[in-house]
């Protein structure tokens, strides 16, 4: 964790329960893979070079339509996520001029999804999701 981790992550992670400990740890890997995409600089920019601070996180239910079914599901998606980066904090302030969101989803206890968006100011709401089968993708493009 030392070669990936910011310490105060570590040391955070380190506070949490076991089951939590390892729930934390896919958040935060997911959040830093997201996140060194949204910057466009990969893996040229050190994962221990930024981390994130779950101190003021919220979760919201974001409904889910499924395609094959009439029925509506949700996933929990967690904001105020802040990123604590070599430029200063991004999250819900400004950074180079430039407004910063970041999500993290759970689809479900395994699957998880970082959204870091540079250059507006998402709001949940405005989030349409639905689950898409593959057997679905693969056939409409027949």
């Amino acid at each position: 964790m030392e070669n990936y981790f910011q310490p105060q992550e570590i040391k955070s992670l380190m506070q949490l329960g076991l089951s939590d400990q390892r729930r934390r740890f896919f958040d935060l890997w997911v959040l830093k893979e997201s996140y060194i995409k949204a910057t466009g600089l990969g893996l040229a920019q050190s994962l221990k070079s930024f981390g994130f601070d779950f101190s003021l996180n919220k979760k919201q239910q974001l409904s889910l339509f499924d395609e094959d079914s009439a029925c509506e599901q949700s996933l929990e998606i967690v904001t105020g996520i802040c990123v604590n980066a070599l430029e200063g904090n991004v999250g819900s302030e400004q950074v180079g001029g430039q407004a910063w969101s970041i999500y993290l989803g759970r689809l479900s206890a395994s699957y998880r999804f970082g959204l870091i968006v540079k250059g507006r100011k998402l709001d949940v709401s405005s989030i349409y999701a639905r689950r898409v089968s593959l057997v679905n993708v693969l056939n409409d493009n027949d």
